[in-house]
């Protein structure tokens, strides 16, 4: 099985936080702290290696050892603190740490979350809330526009302790408060709906649905099974008369939203306990609900496991989840014994599963190394036709979202994780992260020069006193990567600007464009068709790395939002000598891009070929990005694919 690297957006979230470099992201633009001295930053630079290789042990070990370094840091003890709470569970020392941060910086409303986040795992809901609320009063006034995803992701943790309170009320109160911040926040949507649906407030659940679907109307949608759901959804909530919970339940199960049929099931059932149908269909329900909760629980053990203890986790990958597979194996009768390899009923149940509760099931390696389960609903299957190079792409994509589990990755990161991966040549699961939205829409507000000012407060932490750069040089700049994202937002600001867009809906805007433009058409329609090219012609590669080099010229050459694409191939190690396909590719990319550049400099006067080209980058226009790609993909492979190109 093939796996890709499509974290949607997560190299670009690089940008938005100092903890992504340590092993998690973080979206939150806040108050400016004290630069840290070269050795701090080359210590962080080390600890992210070791978490990027799934060391955390050694990486724990290197904070205990290094502690003087980073004990004046207060982005320092905060990843320090994020490591013992979120990998080792220390809640003790993290919260230590935690308050440490907040006694150098106490305008930093991550230190207070972190803090939030450690009650909550306690159980003590009441303690968390103060907490979260003084990272909201330290959000609040951070940002002048309309949209503000920080804010929405803190009245979500607050709204969940008020849940586990059993205050539904407040829960929903503020829920609403969040969706008003962010109404494309998938975890947030999925919360108020579900709790809407229970108050049978169905028109208000229905609203929800619509954002969080990103559904208008007036336009077309890139899903056209949404839009056949809209019409189911529509129809039921305007035809009160003819609404009733079975119909509800039924057409909750149609949207694979099995929290809400099950609501709906029971009420249907309360109603008329003499209907075998309804009590059979709440039963299956109801064991695939405990089938999912269980695995997760299971999952959640065993990430955490195989991040302390290694690969040797995954020996038992599959005895450990066996347990929740038990709970649903008796609804399939030929599958329901265990006579063989436990992988392989495992696996056959996966499949039975799927047909049965539209959910897609995968156990992958994620990078070829790291062993998880990935399991969500499936909202979309279409059928695409893209032509790159001279050559055709047939693909059937398959999306999924409100993911159980996404991987490894997603876990230790608490963000990010697996954005897609190709089982064969003509299909791609494309993965809808939970926090994807999130991040694209904090993109969306970077046209804004508030914003941008925040952001560049923030990476004071970043910037190293400025070297004297060759040429041709590579090299990992925070401000280079602001400087690809910033150009990006303004172009479709100006876009935005040219369609008579009101400027308050310039975010909105913006993410659409994120989404359809960037996250769809180009790292899934332009990049994986690349991939099924070349599986299709057998594209044999010199040197590791080069089939995702040529995906990633192809999300340039036919691609959108370009600025966008160089800044997901750029991070920390671009240009170091690391055994990783993804890091292979990105180097080679830019190491052709600048050299292009440098050997055509007539064509780009804007470019003084005298100093660093990388960090000219942003002066070019997206057309010449794209220019550049095409005419290094001739050089390299001529315009269309020959299954003896090498």
């Amino acid at each position: 099985m093939k796996v890709s690297d499509r974290r949607v957006l997560l190299i670009i979230a690089l940008i938005l936080s100092l903890t992504l470099i340590l092993g998690r992201s973080n979206t939150s633009i806040t108050k400016a702290i004290e630069k840290p001295a070269k050795k701090n930053m080359d210590m962080l630079i080390e600890v992210s290696a070791l978490i990027s290789s799934i060391k955390y042990k050694e990486a724990r070990r290197f904070f205990e050892e290094n502690y003087d370094i980073i004990k004046d840091n207060d982005m320092g003890l905060n990843a320090y603190g994020f490591l013992e709470f979120h990998i080792f569970k220390n809640y003790e020392g993290a919260e230590k740490l935690y308050r440490g941060a907040i006694g150098l910086n106490p305008e930093n409303p991550e230190h207070f979350k972190g803090i939030g986040s450690i009650y909550k795992a306690k159980g003590k809901f009441k303690k968390a809330i103060e907490f979260y609320e003084k990272a909201i009063e330290l959000t609040s006034n951070k940002s002048k526009l309309a949209l503000n995803p920080e804010l929405a992701l803190l009245y979500k943790e607050i709204g969940y302790c008020y849940l586990k309170l059993n205050n539904i009320k407040k829960a929903i109160e503020i829920l609403e408060v969040a969706t008003r911040n962010n109404p494309y926040s998938i975890e947030v949507n999925a919360i108020l709906h579900r709790l809407y649906v229970e108050e049978e407030e169905y028109e208000k659940a229905y609203g929800v649905w619509k954002n969080d679907n990103l559904i208008n109307e007036n336009v077309d949608h890139v899903y056209k099974g949404i839009l056949e759901w809209n019409k189911l959804y529509k129809d039921a909530v305007r035809d009160r008369h003819e609404r009733n919970h079975l119909k509800m339940a039924e057409l909750y199960t149609d949207l694979v939203l099995y929290d809400e049929a099950a609501i709906e099931y029971e009420k249907a059932y309360s109603q008329d306990k003499t209907n075998e149908d309804i009590r059979n269909k709440l039963d299956e329900i109801k064991t695939y609900l405990l089938y999912r909760d269980r695995m997760k629980s299971l999952l959640d053990n065993y990430y955490q496991e195989r991040c302390i203890n290694g690969e040797v986790e995954e020996l038992t990958f599959y005895e450990r989840i066996k347990p929740a597979y038990e709970i649903i194996a008796p609804l399939f009768h030929e599958t329901e014994c265990n006579s063989g390899a436990t992988s392989i009923w495992i696996e056959n149940l996966n499949k039975e599963i799927e047909k049965k509760f539209n959910v897609k099931i995968e156990v992958i390696k994620a990078n070829g190394s790291m062993l998880g389960l990935h399991h969500g609903r499936i909202i979309d299957k279409s059928r695409i036709n893209f032509t790159l190079w001279g050559e055709e792409a047939n693909l059937t994509v398959v999306t999924l979202k409100n993911m159980a589990s996404n991987g490894l990755d997603n876990w230790r990161y608490k963000k990010g994780g697996v954005g897609g991966w190709s089982s064969n040549s003509s299909e791609i699961v494309r993965v809808i992260l939970d926090d994807s939205y999130d991040t694209m829409l904090q993109l969306a507000s970077l046209y804004n020069a508030d914003e941008v000012q925040e952001l560049r407060k923030r990476f004071g932490v970043f910037k190293m006193e400025k070297e004297k750069r060759e040429p041709l040089e590579l090299y990992y700049s925070p401000e280079i990567q602001i400087h690809f994202v910033t150009k990006q937002a303004n172009i479709n600001a100006e876009e935005a600007k040219i369609n008579n867009i009101p400027e308050d809906k310039y975010q909105g805007y913006i993410f659409d464009k994120i989404e359809k433009d960037y996250s769809i058409k180009t790292t899934i329609y332009a990049h994986e068709s690349q991939h099924s090219i070349d599986s299709k012609n057998k594209v044999r590669n010199t040197w590791l790395g080069e089939s995702e080099y040529r995906a990633k010229l192809s999300e340039l050459a036919y691609g959108n939002m370009q600025f966008l694409i160089l800044s997901g191939c750029y991070s920390s190690s671009i240009g170091m000598e690391v055994n990783n396909t993804h890091t292979k590719a990105n180097t080679q990319l830019y190491k052709d891009i600048v050299q292009y550049i440098y050997d055509n400099s007539g064509k780009y006067s804007q470019i003084d070929i005298k100093t660093n080209i990388l960090a000219q980058l942003n002066k070019l226009s997206e057309d010449d990005i794209r220019f550049i790609a095409i005419e290094i993909y001739k050089k390299n492979y001529g315009m269309s694919f020959r299954s003896d190109v090498h």
